[in-house]
């Protein structure tokens, strides 16, 4: 309390000569750093305290003298040390986050750290290795899809051989992502380290519903309408089975007595697989229909390649029918 000056230190070289005292207090006294680094090894083996300060530091097995002068404990040097701090008030995420920061700029200006090199630093296993993956968690997870949606270019291109169709494909998987990212909210689903790495694997959901069908719309003959319809027809099927028999894989894990298990990968990979479905056997063949590219065939007909060239899309068509009709 700056108010009270009897309970402030004050500075003073000569204070106690006795124990070559820095600082005095109304309280204690503390010593000079040659009297402290004398008798620590004395206080370490002294009582629950010097136990206590014991686990607080990190004294080296090899000996050592000379080069780290007098901060060594029997000849060994002490490698590292730590404060215990005690904290309040982080029973939000936010909060616990905004410590974290705090913490970790404190430190970074510390002067130790910038006259002499030393590496300070906060943890706590209870806030740091649990709650540090949150600062910058969509960060991480943009990264990390975005680098799968790589490799899946390279896949696609093989069984595709088209960069049209690979483009289309990427967007679909794209949007794709950005729904299952956007439902987390309603799936009362927190982004997390569980979250990130499943939404990794659903670009491979992704792939294996779009792949197909894309497959399928290049080998066919026809216009994109019909080539867009036979390609529905072939792989609707197989890709059907593939998804219900991923749903009766699933099945076990809902009926887990462990909540996390259910909500994160049950509820999660169930959402994946239908979202993944619908994009894949509904939303891309309509895609394909308007914009698709040309078949890789080589039964397909020039003539009707033209005919898409020329094609008036439906619902403009459809429109002018109805203001002629009335």
């Amino acid at each position: 309390d700056p108010k009270n000056d009897s309970r402030r230190c004050v500075y003073s070289e000569t204070a106690c000569e006795e124990y070559s005292a820095m600082c005095t207090c109304p309280w204690m006294v503390l010593p000079s750093e040659e009297i402290f680094w004398e008798h620590f090894h004395i206080f370490l083996h002294s009582g629950v305290t010097g136990q206590f300060v014991e686990n607080l530091v990190k004294i080296s097995d090899t000996p050592s003298t000379g080069m780290l002068g007098n901060v060594s404990v029997d000849n060994r040097p002490l490698d590292a040390s730590m404060t215990v701090v005690y904290t309040r008030g982080m029973e939000t995420l936010e909060n616990t986050l905004d410590h974290i920061r705090q913490a970790r700029k404190i430190t970074g200006d510390n002067a130790l750290a910038g006259t002499s090199g030393t590496e300070v630093f906060p943890f706590s296993i209870q806030v740091y290795a649990f709650f540090e993956q949150y600062l910058g968690l969509v960060r991480y997870t943009l990264a990390v899809v975005g680098i799968s949606l790589m490799a899946a270019t390279g896949v696609m291109y093989i069984l595709l051989l088209d960069g049209r169709m690979l483009l289309i494909n990427l967007v679909v998987i794209a949007v794709i992502e950005v729904q299952l990212f956007g439902f987390l909210t309603f799936l009362d689903i927190k982004l997390n380290a569980i979250t990130m790495v499943n939404l990794i694997m659903s670009v491979g959901f992704a792939i294996e519903f779009t792949a197909h069908i894309s497959r399928a719309f290049m080998l066919s003959v026809g216009t994109r309408s019909e080539r867009s319809s036979q390609a529905v027809f072939k792989m609707v099927q197989p890709v059907s089975n593939g998804a219900l028999t991923t749903l009766l894989g699933l099945l076990g894990i809902g009926f887990s007595a462990y909540a996390i298990f259910v909500k994160y990968f049950f509820v999660m990979y169930i959402f994946f697989i239908v979202c993944c479905w619908l994009n894949g056997v509904i939303v891309l063949p309509i895609v394909l229909s308007f914009i698709g590219p040309s078949s890789s065939n080589p039964w397909q007909n020039p003539d009707e390649e033209q005919r898409d060239r020329n094609m008036i899309p439906l619902g403009v068509f459809t429109s002018k029918i109805e203001v002629d009709a009335f």
